[in-house]
């Protein structure tokens, strides 16, 4: 496991470089799991992942799939849903209903 606080572009190159080095000793990375910091998601921009292509493939064939970690999900739902009002055709849920379940 290895941390880097940088730009998205800076980002991409370091984990390819380690990606390559652990690879080259003969073993395999599945997933790389982040938060929803603002460099992690120029850093998922900068390989192209999308929700259709939820990966990269390496030099060597493999695919790593790139995600969000849960945790860092729920919160974010949590925050949006306290800080936005939710319209559908059938009406509108305000804030204050979630206030007191959340």
């Amino acid at each position: 496991m290895f941390f880097y606080f940088f730009a998205g572009d800076v980002l991409k190159a370091l984990v390819l470089e380690n990606v390559s080095a652990v690879e080259s000793v003969g073993l395999s990375i599945s997933a790389i799991v982040l938060d929803q910091g603002p460099s992690n998601v120029g850093f998922v921009n900068e390989l192209e992942v999308t929700q259709y292509k939820p990966y990269i493939t390496t030099e060597q064939g493999n695919k790593i799939f790139i995600m969000y970690d849960y945790c860092h999900l729920l919160k974010s739902v949590r925050n949006t849903l306290l800080a936005h009002d939710i319209s559908t055709n059938k009406g509108t849920l305000v804030v204050n209903f979630f206030q007191n379940k959340i």
